[in-house]
């Protein structure tokens, strides 16, 4: 037998070499999600502002109301929510 190349200069090499330079897209899941997410932390945002403020006019002392804005911000974002979506499509 005889060895005419090595490494990335194989056929090997060369199919590593292109899958490593490939760029990875979104599926649209993925893109669907993202969108989602973004509009839910948005609102998320408004109503925990809009729930501070209305704290904050009612005479509750301000550091209970930013400890329960910030509850209320973390409890209203699921951080399962890729798998949970993933899951339902999959039993779907």
């Amino acid at each position: 037998m005889l060895c005419t190349a090595t490494g990335m200069k194989t056929e090997l090499g060369q199919i590593a070499h292109m899958v490593a330079g490939a760029r990875k897209s979104a599926t649209p899941l993925e893109k669907k999600l993202e969108s989602f997410s973004k509009r839910l932390i948005g609102i998320t945002v408004v109503i925990v502002i809009l729930i501070f403020g209305a704290g904050v006019l009612n005479q509750v002392p301000i550091l209970e109301m930013l400890k329960t804005s910030i509850a209320l911000a973390v409890a209203a974002i699921p951080e399962g929510l890729p798998v949970v979506a993933t899951l339902s499509l999959a039993r779907a």
